[in-house]
């Protein structure tokens, strides 16, 4: 047999590990784009205005209008594109959170799903689905163990004493500024009235005025 005709066998962790890697390298040439350097919409050129606000897409980081980024993906914390003054806590929490998508790049997101969706197949829980841990190197009984403990912790965390919170004002160096209110998809500016739950998550002071007249839970964690 011929040395052409020898191929190499690759283990599908050194697969994945890779193409994470290449996504990250991917990501150094995305950037969050200015507001100010937008005064249209980057997909349908439509002028931004009182009525037509900006928004960024969290794949591309571009801005574009709600029009066009109408779609709602959860992507994997390397493949965010977050404000400058961002940290990297904030990357991991946004993971945990739908994320607004432009037209363009719903399509890309698509695809990447299927083919992760059909390369995990085989593996009946290769993470936690509560805290994202990788669990393949764990016994099914152990895999079961470790979920149990995250949602009896999630659980605890939430609905100890009810649901406490804290309201505050939004300062201009305010991580949050830049990201979106799950509830009404707008993004959080400085000066904006903030509520705080214990769990951690935050919304407008509007928004969850209005959800907790409904049900007492939080909106992300309730799901």
């Amino acid at each position: 047999m011929s040395a052409d005709n020898i191929h190499q066998i690759i283990p599908v962790e050194q697969v994945e590990a890779e193409q994470q890697q290449q996504q990250q390298q991917d990501n150094t040439l995305l950037s969050w784009e200015s507001n100010d350097q937008a005064l249209d919409c980057r997909r349908c050129h439509r002028w931004f205005n009182f009525i037509t606000r900006r928004h960024h897409c969290r794949k591309c980081g571009q801005v574009i209008c709600d029009r066009c980024s109408a779609n709602r993906a959860l992507l994997p914390s390397h493949q965010i594109i977050q404000p400058p003054h961002a940290s990297h806590l904030d990357q991991e929490q946004c993971a945990q959170q739908p994320q607004r998508i432009c037209d363009t790049c719903v399509d890309t997101v698509v695809c990447e799903i299927s083919r992760n969706t059909k390369r995990r197949a085989s593996s009946i829980m290769s993470e936690c689905p509560v805290c994202s841990r990788q669990l393949g190197d764990m016994h099914t009984e152990e895999q079961e163990d470790h979920v149990q403990a995250c949602l009896s912790k999630d659980a605890s965390k939430i609905n100890a004493g009810g649901i406490r919170y804290v309201v505050y004002k939004l300062t201009p160096s305010s991580t949050l500024i830049g990201q979106e209110c799950v509830i009404c998809f707008e993004e959080f500016e400085s000066g904006d009235t903030i509520t705080r739950l214990n769990c951690m998550c935050s919304y407008h002071g509007h928004c969850i005025g209005s959800w907790f007249a409904k049900g007492k839970e939080c909106p992300i964690h309730s799901q």
